[in-house]
């Protein structure tokens, strides 16, 4: 897998179009993928997945942590080979051990697209244990499954969090609770960073988008609405190639800050990086698959 490392000059670091109005665009490339090459990428999709799960329940449970991780790093980034998506990651070194990474939210593919630099657990919607083959996928390499219909299950979460973070794991989490089209960072709920704040480990904010050919964002790589998983991997699959930014920010430590602070500097942080507003939604306003 060929990664982007990109340079450390200010606002050109992510490498963004030189017209700040092509990020928000909805525009897409005005070519797709013919079928052939939708067939040979579902091929060895369906292939890959299959490695995936022979490896994650009789290879992965047998390896010291440190093999686990590589991994989990490897196999993902040969998936978003597979599915035509170029990762463009910026980084300052490696990442605090124990951390809890926070990233905004726009599609299923943000966990793989982390992973392929950084190897972490996710904190994901309990659906997501239902995907086909994915869902188990995740299941045996540490994903934490939050069930957000039921308010109590938070407490749970944060606990298996800590344990987690105590353990020197890092955990990821998507502090907006669903997903957006990328055209804005939505409001972070605070209640899944108690357990950094509890174990006084840093948050590492991660700032994540998706462009077209055009450079323009991406809107196939978005999971909203009712979409299904079928039809979102459809769509990733009908665009030539998409571009995959993520930029790891400063690490924001949790000491003399409560939960609820935090998610507002992360939250700035991360939308600042991107040069997106913060929406703060009314409460029951429905606006993407949970995350």
């Amino acid at each position: 897998m060929r990664r982007s490392r990109l340079p450390h000059n200010g606002l050109k670091r992510l490498q963004r179009p030189e017209a700040p109005a092509a990020i928000g665009s909805t525009a897409r490339a005005t070519t797709t993928t013919g079928g052939a090459t939708r067939l040979w990428r579902v091929s060895r999709l369906a292939l890959h997945l299959a490695q995936g799960l022979a490896l994650a329940r009789f290879v992965y449970p047998r390896r010291p942590r440190d093999a686990q991780l590589a991994m989990i790093r490897v196999w993902s980034g040969r998936l978003l080979a597979i599915l035509g998506i170029a990762p463009r990651i910026l980084d300052h070194g490696a990442l605090p051990v124990p951390c809890m990474v926070v990233a905004n939210h726009v599609s299923w593919l943000d966990i793989f697209v982390i992973n392929s630099r950084h190897p972490v657990r996710f904190v994901a919607k309990s659906e997501v244990r239902g995907w086909p083959l994915i869902g188990p996928l995740c299941a045996m390499t540490g994903t934490v499954f939050i069930e957000r219909i039921k308010r109590r299950d938070a407490h749970r979460i944060n606990e298996v969090i800590g344990e987690a973070l105590a353990d020197g794991d890092r955990v990821a989490v998507f502090p907006e609770g669903v997903t957006s089209h990328g055209d804005v960072v939505q409001h972070f709920h605070a209640n899944l960073l108690q357990a950094a704040v509890d174990r006084a480990c840093p948050l590492q904010p991660v700032a994540l988008r998706y462009l077209d050919c055009d450079g323009a964002r991406c809107a196939a790589a978005a999971y909203v609405g009712d979409q299904s998983f079928a039809a979102s991997l459809l769509a990733i699959l009908a665009e030539p190639a998409i571009i995959a930014e993520a930029e790891f920010l400063a690490p924001v430590m949790p000491r003399g800050h409560p939960r609820r602070e935090l998610a507002r500097i992360t939250e700035t942080a991360i939308s600042g990086a991107l040069g997106l507003p913060v929406v703060h939604r009314k409460p029951g306003t429905p606006s993407g698959p949970p995350a």
